[in-house]
């Protein structure tokens, strides 16, 4: 199954049954939040590189990374503090941890 295949059902059942996943969606859909995202990527271009993946060699940053989640923490989703720039295989591998972690702890 195609990665985008999963993505949209993941949308279309766990998020739309899932109140706080439901809230997370709508605030990523927002005008605010868009605007928030753009500035700080305008603000911060290049990715924070949390797991030293880029050495000396920075990567643009093309995502807003929430330390603490939407669905947890939806009045930190334009907090400063609470967000931080990263390329897609930094974002990637962060997502995957933090489920992975998740996971385990049940």
């Amino acid at each position: 199954m195609s990665r985008a295949l999963v993505d949209y059902w993941y949308d279309k059942i766990r998020r739309a049954m899932t109140p706080e996943l439901a809230a997370a969606k709508a605030i990523r859909s927002s005008a605010k939040w868009q605007r928030y995202r753009e500035w700080l990527l305008r603000r911060h271009p290049l990715c924070f590189d949390p797991y030293g993946l880029h050495r000396s060699i920075p990567k643009p940053a093309s995502d807003v990374h929430h330390i603490q989640g939407l669905a947890s923490k939806p009045e930190l989703a334009i907090v400063l503090t609470n967000t931080v720039p990263l390329c897609k295989r930094c974002h990637n591998r962060v997502e995957n941890d933090a489920s992975a972690k998740n996971a385990l702890q049940g």
